[in-house]
């Protein structure tokens, strides 16, 4: 598989790796790198919300998720709609649900 990485300071390394996880790795600057979510279709790049259906919140809860993440929008289906993978760390950060870490 083929893993894309970045890093804050503009780096960006690409490395192969079979099935298991790879180890995080870490950038000549000293701060680990962060997989680069980044998906392509014809060298475009693929620019779709993630609709979160694990975050759905219930109906009658509408009104306080927009008073309190006013920058996370909601589908029809009161899921979470994020525009990217740091938005998304955010808002579970916010609500201090974990993201588990393979």
């Amino acid at each position: 598989m083929l893993y894309d990485w970045k890093c804050d300071c503009g780096k960006v390394l690409q490395e192969t790796f079979g099935r298991q996880w790879p180890d995080i790795p870490r950038c000549s600057c000293g701060m680990d790198m962060y997989r680069d979510y980044r998906f392509t279709i014809n060298n475009d790049p693929y620019s779709k919300p993630i609709h979160s259906t694990s975050l759905a919140i219930n109906p009658c809860q509408v009104d306080e998720h927009r008073q309190l993440y006013p920058d996370v929008k909601l589908d029809k289906e009161c899921r979470p709609v994020f525009e990217n993978f740091k938005q998304q760390d955010a808002y579970l950060q916010k609500t201090g649900f974990d993201k588990l870490k393979w």
